[in-house]
């Protein structure tokens, strides 16, 4: 399952927000992130903003959220997989970990903008994942988002093909939407065979064919 952290598994909160120190805006604008596992994930449905390179933040990645309008930095990363433009999730891999920039160590800053001006209106990373803004030990298994689950409306008991079904209740019964209907039911290789037709037409009847 997804998580608003741009990490996988236990991890280490080495700096909090907002503590005072030499930074130029003088405190500490987002949250350092330390883990084992060096991946970088995206941590909100967006677009890539923007990628770039500069003495504080090192190699940077901005995300674009299309959920609410703020701005996610994910910085210091030893290498940026993603460009200018690119769709993500939040599983989709954006970098590498690092210590590019004015860092002391291996560790990933994320912070939070609500407008894409440096240092302005920030938010708290801590608050958003919805751990302690504290430093400690976590693991990401402990944050996971819970997703409602929506199906599709039933179909009458009198429709006898998965293709008349899903028309009778205005839903694209083409082979290549059929075939994604499939893969979000845990139907694995979908081919339309006859078989794979008639468990996605009971589930259908039943109420319980869950939508893409």
């Amino acid at each position: 399952m997804a998580t608003n952290l741009p990490i996988t598994g236990k991890f280490r909160i080495t700096c909090i927000f907002k503590k005072r120190g030499n930074w130029l805006a003088g405190w500490h604008t987002g949250i350092d992130i330390v883990s084992d596992d060096k991946t970088i994930y995206a941590t909100c449905n967006g677009t890539i903003y923007k990628t770039g390179k500069d003495s504080s933040y090192g190699n940077y990645v901005v995300i674009k959220s299309s959920e609410s309008d703020t701005y996610h930095w994910l910085c210091h990363l030893s290498k940026i997989i993603c460009k200018k433009g690119d769709k993500v999730t939040r599983t989709t891999r954006i970098g590498v970990m690092g210590a590019t920039g004015n860092a002391t160590g291996v560790h990933v800053h994320y912070e939070i903008r609500k407008s894409n001006n440096k240092y302005a209106n920030v938010n708290n990373p801590a608050t958003y994942i919805g751990i302690p803004n504290k430093v400690g030990t976590y693991n990401s298994n402990d944050y996971q988002i819970k997703t409602k689950v929506e199906y599709y409306k039933k179909c009458s008991n009198d429709e006898t093909s998965i293709v008349d079904a899903l028309k009778s209740i205005n839903v694209d019964s083409s082979f290549d939407y059929r075939k994604k209907i499939a893969k979000k039911n845990g139907f694995i290789n979908y081919e339309g065979t006859a078989k794979q037709n008639e468990l996605m037409l009971d589930m259908l009847k039943a109420g319980r064919l869950k939508k893409v």
